[in-house]
């Protein structure tokens, strides 16, 4: 759910997360995949960014396929496929691979990376490779 109705709690969690040390967030359930940024301060894009987010494809759900980058400006990259998302995470690197289904209907249809996005230990910018 969004955090509109809840600006104070929203605050107070994002400022633990500035204070971690490699904060990630992992989430789903927008029927869409994204890899967006979490500024300190919300929808204020010059605020430091503190942490990557990867929304995960969904595996089965209907897609919401509406292009959402003029209302989320933190926006990295929107995918509108089925799938899910596979992530390595090692003491220096975190990579997050966008695994998407050609036809979820299919159970023999073939599975591909349609992304790889990279976050260093440190460096909360994510980069695709």
């Amino acid at each position: 759910d969004v955090w509109d109705g809840f600006p104070q709690a929203r605050q107070r969690l994002l400022s633990q997360m500035a204070d971690s040390a490699n904060p990630v967030v992992l989430t789903g359930d927008y029927h869409q995949g994204m890899v967006l940024d979490v500024h300190e301060t919300p929808f204020d894009e010059t605020s430091p960014i503190i942490a990557p987010e990867f929304m995960a494809c969904p595996i089965s759900s209907v897609l919401f396929s509406q292009d959402v980058t003029g209302r989320t400006p933190h926006l990295r990259q929107q995918l509108d496929n089925h799938g899910y998302l596979a992530v390595e995470v090692t003491p220096d690197q975190l990579t997050a691979r966008f695994q998407v289904v050609a036809d979820v209907a299919d159970a023999a249809s073939a599975v591909t990376t349609a992304a790889t996005w990279v976050v260093d230990a440190g460096d909360p910018v994510t980069r695709q490779v």
